[in-house]
């Protein structure tokens, strides 16, 4: 064998380990290559995840407005916070599209699956908090003010699993008490609404003068409606006062609202229906006299109950007159002539065979007629059996 023939072999083997060699070094390079391209991408994952952070992070606080918006959906107020929070919305869903479209490693892959799911569960809780600001008056809003709370409390545990080191995503995703928000606005909304149904009532509402001969004329019966419009009790004639003077007219007012408060059931649960009349008895020059009636009838009763209030005002003065004035009778004196002489407030039928004995009467309620007589008024079953009706004695 020549000496190029033995040194073939040795340069083959030559050539096969320069040839590894090389592949082992392009291998190391596209491995650093790799290495350097998963930590640049790990890189850039992070500063992703700040940036989500404060994203969230400001959706967190600026769901905290709601509480300083005035309840209107056509308000300046409003509709600046709806424009900002579609904002929000489209910022968490570019975010969203963004992880999803970065290039992460595999250690990744997983919480950042968890990390969009979370934020699209936040842009669905903007997009109902956004329903209930744009329609706080709807029939469905608490359903959805209910499907806010689920998801927030969905948001919760979904952010309690992320663990991004320096990320703190579960405090930055924390919306908890959201739902009585969104329930303090619509009570807002309520407010307003109901403010507005008084106010247009108020405007349309009309005032009609008694036909009366009185001297003042200074009555006018107001129609208020029903403390429960759900209910069989439907309206009430209330006596309104109008004088020249205002301070006057504004105190005898305020005490005519007392005392028909005073005659009112306790509850009207129970009612089957209500009734508020009242009867103008004198309004002279000086002095201004009223009966007022309450009828209501309670469920399964027999008849109707009555309570009445008299009420006597000085016009000068918008002071209550008192009995004294018109007379001394005392109630031993009031109750013998009853016996004698009882009438019937309803109809003015003789009543003396509805007469019944009891405790003395109390002479709180009287009234005084146009021509100057004054008369005690006494409530069903004080002086005589309800089929008496108010019974009244003229006393001068």
């Amino acid at each position: 064998m020549t000496d190029m023939q033995q040194g073939q072999p040795q340069m083959n083997e030559r050539k096969k380990r320069n040839i590894l060699l090389a592949i082992i070094a392009v291998l190391a390079i596209i491995g650093i290559g790799v290495g350097a391209y998963f930590y640049m991408a790990d890189s850039r994952y992070a500063a992703k995840c700040q940036e989500a952070e404060k994203v969230v992070t400001d959706v967190r606080d600026f769901t905290k407005e709601i509480d300083d918006l005035k309840g209107d959906p056509e308000g300046d107020d409003v509709k600046d916070y709806l424009d900002r929070l579609g904002k929000a919305e489209s910022n968490l869903d570019k975010l969203a599209g963004d992880l999803r479209s970065m290039r992460i490693s595999g250690k990744n892959e997983g919480r950042n699956k968890n990390l969009v799911e979370a934020i699209l569960t936040e842009k669905d809780i903007l997009s109902n908090v956004e329903t209930v600001l744009k329609n706080p008056a709807d029939k469905q809003t608490g359903d959805v003010i209910n499907k806010v709370k689920s998801n927030v409390s969905e948001l919760d545990d979904r952010a309690g699993q992320l663990d991004f080191g320096t990320v703190d995503f579960a405090s930055a995703m924390q919306l908890d008490g959201l739902d009585e928000r969104l329930k303090g606005y619509v009570q807002k909304k309520q407010a307003l609404d109901a403010a507005k149904k008084a106010e247009e009532a108020r405007k349309a509402h009309k005032v009609t003068q008694l036909a009366s001969q009185t001297v003042g004329g200074a009555i006018a019966t107001d129609t208020v409606t029903s403390r429960d419009e759900s209910a069989d009790i439907t309206r009430a004639l209330v006596p309104v006062v109008h004088l020249d003077n205002a301070a006057v007219e504004q105190k005898i007012n305020d005490d005519i609202r007392r005392s028909i408060a005073s005659i009112l059931p306790a509850s009207k649960e129970g009612l089957e229906w209500e009734k508020l009349t009242y009867e103008v008895k004198s309004d002279s020059e000086e002095t201004l006299s009223i009966v007022i009636r309450e009828n209501y009838l309670p469920q399964k009763a027999m008849h109707d109950a009555i309570r009445y209030a008299a009420l006597n005002y000085d016009k000068k003065t918008g002071a209550r007159r008192g009995l004294a004035e018109y007379s001394s009778i005392t109630p031993q004196e009031a109750q013998a002539r009853a016996q004698a002489e009882l009438i019937s407030y309803n109809g003015g039928k003789d009543a003396t065979r509805y007469y019944q004995k009891g405790a003395l009467p109390t002479l709180g309620k009287f009234f005084v007629t146009q021509d100057g007589h004054a008369w005690l008024l006494f409530d069903p079953y004080e002086m005589a059996a309800f089929a008496a009706g108010a019974t009244c004695i003229q006393i001068k």
